[in-house]
């Protein structure tokens, strides 16, 4: 399809959630690669640095009205990335709430002021855990399922959707959902970063021997695909799942990040029920979960729909991120 003989041609981008890793990341990718004029929302300027051509703007929060509608008027498509994660073990009386309160709420807020300023498109980061925490053996997650959210993240995240769908239809504003596995690349925290220290020790993991399959994407797989989002006329109103398009075992993800830090894999096999108790003395009931589950995207809706293909291979992308890693460790 010709994408020029589309009306909706954007020319400005606004960023949200400047300040986390993905918002960050896209902003300083699309400033370079897109020809877009881009802005990026952020709480605090500190400690940042984009290219001089994005406009920061800060003191922003999404449970506030405040700033909103100034930084969103000549804007063609919004690209929202802030959000509240749950993190498994964080405590609190109402964590639904909290993620509610961000996700749901500070996103419609947006959307609100969004249609009255003009925006065309709304780009929503989603998340693959709307669809649940596991998928079947040799099942991936399609974007007919119907979804399964567990946790207060993935729930507040499908909540978000489904508002955000209506409103843009009854609005007359595109609305694209991504919802992208787990994201790794240059300046990755969290699991991955965790991840890479223990390797980066030389520590030996009862990680061997592991057969289950997981799906990755790396930033610059996640920026293409977002780009294409923002022009192309295929993906109004659509779901779409994105990957790497190269599922990994637990073993495999291991090896092949402690190839690019330069370091051996000392993986020794250990049944699961010593891992479960394992983790449960340390407090960490979850990890198992992630080490052994299955948790696969189907991408074929996004491969042709919108005859998109990632950019980068699951190789090349754990190599920059092993390479930043090691260029910025204390």
């Amino acid at each position: 399809m010709d994408l020029a003989q589309n009306s909706y041609m954007p020319t400005s981008i606004l960023i949200t959630g400047g300040n986390g890793f993905i918002g960050s990341s896209l902003i300083n990718a699309l400033a370079v690669t897109s020809g877009f004029s881009i802005r990026g929302s952020v709480r605090s300027k500190a400690g940042l640095e984009f290219p001089a051509s994005v406009k920061i703007i800060d003191n922003l929060d999404v449970d506030f009205d405040a700033g909103w509608f100034e930084a969103l008027l000549g804007v063609d498509c919004v690209i929202h990335c802030a959000a509240r994660y749950h993190i498994k073990n964080e405590s609190s009386d109402d964590l639904l709430a909290i993620c509610r309160k961000v996700n749901v709420d500070g996103t419609m807020r947006i959307a609100r002021l969004a249609v009255q300023a003009g925006v065309k498109r709304f780009i929503f980061m989603s998340s693959l855990k709307v669809n649940g925490e596991f998928s079947d053996p040799n099942k991936p997650f399609l974007e007919t399922d119907i979804p399964k959210p567990f946790y207060p993240y993935g729930i507040s995240k499908l909540e978000a959707e489904h508002e955000l769908l209506e409103f843009g239809v009854l609005n007359k504003m595109d609305v694209v959902i991504i919802r992208p596995p787990p994201v790794y690349g240059p300046g990755v925290k969290a699991n991955f970063l965790a991840m890479m220290r223990f390797l980066d020790y030389r520590l030996p993991l009862p990680l061997g021997g592991i057969k289950n399959l997981r799906s990755y994407i790396g930033l610059a797989n996640l920026v293409s695909f977002t780009e294409l989002c923002i022009r192309h006329p295929n993906a109004r109103n659509e779901i779409f799942f994105v990957s790497d398009d190269d599922d990994l075992s637990t073993s495999r993800l291991l090896k092949m990040m402690s190839n690019s830090l330069g370091r051996v894999s000392l993986l020794v096999p250990a049944p699961r029920r010593f891992l479960t108790l394992l983790a449960s003395a340390i407090g960490k009931q979850y990890i198992p979960e992630l080490l052994f589950g299955n948790f696969q995207a189907d991408i074929s809706k996004a491969k042709q729909l919108l005859d998109w293909e990632p950019v980068e291979s699951v190789h090349a992308g754990m190599k920059k991120t092993a390479l930043y890693y090691l260029s910025n460790k204390p």
